[in-house]
């Protein structure tokens, strides 16, 4: 299901080390030199939300948990 409303908001990455954002740096970098376009891939919290509890909680938790995901998702 997809949503057409929300605000789109870009994610952001928390790097420990120096290292690893240089690297992702680096990466981000050659994908932009291949052509990928960064704004492509917004999505909206309710999508975000709603993949999310597709793919980690559904199926794994209590029916009583699930139904609070599911209702969550309506909001």
């Amino acid at each position: 299901m997809t949503r057409t409303t929300g605000i789109v908001r870009s994610a952001t990455l928390a790097f420990v080390q120096k290292l690893g954002a240089k690297n992702a740096a680096e990466e981000l970098e050659q994908k932009l030199k291949m052509g990928f376009d960064p704004s492509l891939n917004d999505i909206t919290f309710a999508d975000y939300f709603l993949e999310w509890i597709n793919r980690y909680k559904i199926g794994k938790y209590s029916h009583d948990t699930e139904q609070s995901y599911q209702i969550a998702e309506r909001l």
